[in-house]
Parts: C-alpha cells; sequence; structure tokens
C-alpha cells in the first residue's frame, strides 16, 4: 500500500479492519463492501464475506480499531477531525448488526471484537457472512480539503480472497468544479500496486473490483480526496469515545445512616450505539490508607469493607452474580433507565487529620465500564447538617476539580461536573468527615465481618497445620496399637536386642 506523503493524513492505511477465523482452513470466495459516506463524514458499512471452511469450525470473528495514535509531522499542516485528544484519535464503532448469525461484542483498549458463531455448533463448507455497522471520526479535515483513507480489505486475512468488490455512495453528487479524486493500493503493507480497477457508475456513486486475487495478509485501500466543505467540519464530544453505550445522566446519592451504614443508590440514563446484552459493575469496598486487622496491607494496599442487599432495577438481575444485570431487546439507539442499590457497612473509619471526627468510606468511580458520562452528580446525605462536616468536592489528582461545581443544601452536600468525563479512573472522589458523635460506631458482628474479609487468609496455614497434627497424630497411634502385641515378654527378641 502506499502511503501519503503527510503521515497525518495516512492514520487510516493503518486501520486495517480485519476479519479472521477462530482457526485457519477456510478460503474467502467472495468479500464485498458496500460503503455509504454520510453527510456527517461518517462511514456506513456492509460487508458481506463468503467462505468456505475445508473443516468443521464455529465461526468467524471481526476486529475493528477504535484508537490509533497520529504522529503529525513536523512543518506540515495538521488535520483537524471531530474529536482528538492529545494525538489519539478514537473511532467509534456504533449500529452494528450480524445477518443470521450469533455474535457477542467484546470490546477492548484499541480495538472492537465482533465473534460470530456458535460455541456450541460448528459450521463447513459455504457460508456467507453479513455484518453492518457504522464508523465516525476518520475523515481529515484540511484548510483547502478533506481527506478519506479507508482500508476496503485488512491486511490481517490468513487466507486467499479470490473475488472482492467495493461500493461507495457519496452524500451528493461531485461536479466539474469540485471533482472527488481517489487512488487504489492492493498488496502488503508498503506495497505500491494497484491490482485492481475502479470507475464512476454516476456522479454520486464510485464502484471498484480486483483484478488478481488477494494472498494471505495482503491488503486493499482506498484514499478519497474530498472538495473543501464536501462534508462540513463540525466538532465531537466525549460520546465519540463510546464502545457499547453513553452514559447521559449519571447520579449517584450516598446515605449515611445512624448505625454507621452507607446506603447508595447508582441511577443512569443510558443510549446503547450497539446490541447489549448484559452489564457487570465492578463496585469498589475498599479503602487504601486504613487496615482493617493484621493482615489486609500485606497482601495489598486494599482492605475491604462488608457490601451488602444489592439489587438492580430496569433489567434482569443476575442469578449468580448480583453486579450484573441483563438485557432483552436492546438495540443501537435504545435507551434505558438503570439503577443499582447496595449498601456499605463498616465505612466508617477515625480521621487521622481531623480530632474527635469520623471519615466516610466509599469509592466514586464511572462503574459503567469506563463509558463516557455527558452529565453527572454526586449527593452525600448525612444525619446532621453539611454545614457541620468537613469535607472536599475532590481529593483525586487526575480530576480537574475545576471542572466541578459544590454546594450544600440542610444535610446534602451536592457535586456536580461542569463537563463530560470519560475513562474508568478519570472521575471525581469526595471526601468527607463528620464528627464522631453524628453516628454510632460500627457494631460487633459488622468489625468481626470487615475483620474477617481481610485476615481469613491467616487461617489457612492454621488449617493447614491441625490437618499435619492430625496426620501426625493418626499415624503415631495406628504404630503404637501395632506394636503392643509385641509387649509381651519374648526372650529371643530380647536378646537380639542385646
Amino acid at each position: 500500500m502506499k502511503f501519503s506523503k503527510n503521515s497525518a493524513l495516512i492514520v487510516f492505511l493503518f486501520f486495517l479492519t480485519g476479519i479472521s477465523v477462530f482457526a485457519q482452513d477456510f478460503d474467502i470466495k467472495n468479500y464485498d463492501i458496500d460503503i455509504t459516506l454520510k453527510d456527517n463524514g461518517a462511514l456506513k458499512i456492509k460487508e458481506t464475506i463468503d467462505v468456505f471452511f475445508t473443516k468443521a469450525k464455529h465461526g468467524i470473528y471481526k476486529d475493528i480499531p477504535t484508537r490509533y495514535t497520529i504522529d503529525f509531522q513536523p512543518n506540515l499542516e495538521k488535520a483537524r477531525y471531530k474529536l482528538l485528544q492529545n494525538d489519539l484519535l478514537t473511532m467509534p464503532i456504533s449500529g452494528i448488526k450480524v445477518h443470521k448469525h450469533p455474535y457477542k461484542l467484546d470490546p477492548q483498549d484499541n480495538y472492537l471484537r465482533i465473534k460470530i458463531g456458535d460455541a456450541d455448533e460448528t459450521v463447513e463448507g459455504n457460508q456467507q457472512y453479513i455484518i453492518e455497522y457504522e464508523v465516525d471520526n476518520i475523515v481529515a479535515f484540511y484548510d483547502n480539503h478533506s481527506e478519506l483513507h479507508w482500508n476496503l480489505i485488512g491486511e490481517y486475512w490468513k487466507a486467499r480472497i479470490e473475488k472482492a468488490t467495493y461500493t461507495i455512495h457519496f452524500p451528493k453528487p461531485q461536479t466539474d468544479t469540485q471533482p472527488i479524486t481517489y487512488t487504489t493500493f492492493t498488496g502488503s503493507a508498503g506495497s505500491t500496486n494497484n491490482n485492481a480497477q475502479s470507475t464512476w457508475l454516476n456522479e454520486r456513486t464510485l464502484k471498484g473490483s480486483i483484478t488478481q486475487p488477494l494472498e494471505q495478509q495482503e491488503a486493499w485501500t482506498v484514499n478519497l480526496f474530498l472538495p473543501k466543505d464536501f462534508i462540513p467540519y463540525e466538532k465531537g464530544d466525549e460520546s465519540f469515545l463510546a464502545k457499547r453505550f453513553v452514559v447521559k445522566n449519571y447520579d449517584t446519592h450516598y446515605t449515611l445512616n445512624k448505625d454507621g451504614s452507607t446506603d447508595v443508590t447508582l441511577t443512569a440514563d443510558l443510549k446503547f450505539i450497539n446490541t447489549v446484552h448484559s452489564i457487570k459493575l465492578d463496585i469498589e469496598n475498599f479503602d487504601a490508607e486504613r487496615s482493617f486487622g493484621i493482615s489486609g496491607r500485606w497482601l495489598n494496599d486494599h482492605t475491604y469493607y462488608p457490601i451488602e442487599n444489592v439489587k438492580w432495577q430496569g433489567g434482569t438481575q443476575d442469578a449468580d452474580d448480583p453486579f450484573t444485570i441483563h438485557f432483552e431487546n436492546v438495540n443501537a439507539g435504545d435507551e434505558r433507565h438503570v439503577q443499582l442499590n447496595y449498601t456499605l457497612k463498616g465505612n466508617i473509619i477515625a480521621d487521622a487529620d481531623n480530632a474527635d471526627y469520623s471519615r466516610l468510606l466509599f469509592r466514586n468511580n464511572n462503574y459503567f465500564l469506563g463509558e463516557p458520562i455527558l452529565s453527572s452528580k454526586t449527593t452525600i446525605t448525612l444525619p446532621l447538617s453539611a454545614t457541620m462536616t468537613k469535607w472536599q468536592a475532590n481529593v483525586q489528582s487526575s480530576f480537574n476539580g475545576q471542572n466541578l461545581t459544590s454546594r450544600t443544601e440542610g444535610n446534602d452536600i451536592i457535586i456536580e461536573s461542569k463537563t463530560p468525563v470519560s475513562g474508568k479512573d478519570n472521575f471525581y472522589q469526595p471526601s468527607v468527615s463528620i464528627p464522631n458523635h453524628a453516628v454510632q460506631s460500627p457494631s460487633l458482628g459488622t468489625s468481626l465481618q470487615r475483620w474477617w474479609m481481610n485476615n481469613d487468609w491467616l487461617f489457612y496455614p492454621l488449617l493447614l497445620l491441625l490437618f499435619v497434627i492430625w496426620i501426625w497424630y493418626k499415624k503415631d497411634h495406628h504404630d503404637y496399637a501395632a506394636v503392643l502385641p509385641s509387649s509381651r515378654h519374648d526372650s529371643r527378641r530380647s536378646r537380639c536386642f542385646d
């Protein structure tokens, strides 16, 4: 494939949308790509792949890169994108559909994997896979034009592709004064070959096909050069960072009870960009500063406190894992309101910096898999006036506290983010300490439960020791019983020992 002179233009030469089977033993008889360039610059793609399996396999998977770091060259014009953070380009994949085959989405840090097939069934011979999806934030905008570089077929195929075709539909026709130009390349990375032919069907439809098969790990790239303002530039927001859904509103309410426990309610309005069957929240119930017992800090920096009464609303709670919620008939574009309730116990400790005060322990995170949050609010309800407490809106160094607004209303501390939030760790963490008289100390039962959570491993060596003692005891008594009959006087044996 040929690379553009400006590396800012060639990012999508590396955007390799590859499909691989779970193992080899297959051929691709025909690969058709139908692309619609939307007037907002997104690509709506439909791929039809005819695969011939020479051995029984479960199916195929498709990896679509979702993030790429651009290495801009000095002294060259720097392209603009809808959303670019520290030269890290994020391409959202949405509206995924797979015809007539079951599939699952497996989001990774830098790509989205679509697993197509049934783990309990195998297929062989001729199989057709039809995949639809949409990709955004891929057009590079310059002062006098815009560019789009797309790998029609990525170079990660470990199979021979006998035939391949593409069709690109443009949102409006080209003109003599504003033509659309293109180039295509085939072969391995760095190749300048072009074993393909393309032609305009009309002023807004471009079609092409390869003239000879693509061998293993050979790709087919198309580069489009569009007139200025053919695609209008518009700035994107953090919703581009979503992989499965966007959290439109995220509210967390902590209610500190007189007995020292804390009731927590997480509510979220989710807008799905792809089909989602379930969501698991990894709620954190630990502290990194205080040890509850002997061993907690020996193992790691986390010491735990109990979490109980977990209950979901807005879906079906998993029977085995209460922090997982399942959905039915949720597709791209759908919205759901979900709510998770749980109770923290024993999450009160003496405040080392303020005498006669106790600090409330809780982890205020983006628990929704790090998906972007467009609006967030945290409310902390206390058993006394908030003006009698010592609190900070944020003690998390990775979050810019200037993006927060905070206030007190009666017994409530209310904290809101003025900007969208993305990423699991990039979230604000309030700190609250209250007078000791405001709540009871953790009960003996809660204290013992908390201690056991952090120290139960101490009993494993003890159990092993008891087991060794038991084995020794059984063996010793068994040997003693066997010797007893020989304890009668036997002059010959006595003499033998002499």
